[in-house]
């Protein structure tokens, strides 16, 4: 979950955060970051695979502004939120935070 130049939050799906990054600080990739370049990595959560992190995706970019910023601020309630939805993802683990991270 990226935060984006004008404030809002940023969801996508990928096996290489860095990377993933990387394109889209170069101005490529979704047309939203292209047009309001992330500013910081807020939060990173593994899935065991990439059908479950679609579905983790499609659920994450269901939700209001409010319960993302819950999931930015207490990365564990995005696990409750998963089993409040019922939907079948697995295990979601939350990854140690990126730090330093520049685009400019």
């Amino acid at each position: 979950m990226l935060r984006l130049s004008n404030d809002n939050l940023y969801t996508g799906y990928t096996d290489d955060v860095l990377k993933r990054i990387n394109t889209h600080c170069q101005g490529k990739g979704s047309r939203c970051v292209r047009s309001f370049p992330p500013i910081r990595i807020e939060r990173v959560w593994k899935v065991s695979g990439k059908s479950s992190a679609l579905r983790l995706e499609s659920l994450i970019k269901k939700c209001t502004r409010e319960e993302k910023e819950m999931f930015v601020k207490r990365a564990q309630s995005l696990s409750a939120a998963v089993r409040r939805s019922g939907r079948e993802i697995g295990s979601v683990k939350i990854v140690r935070a990126f730090t330093g991270f520049n685009c400019g």
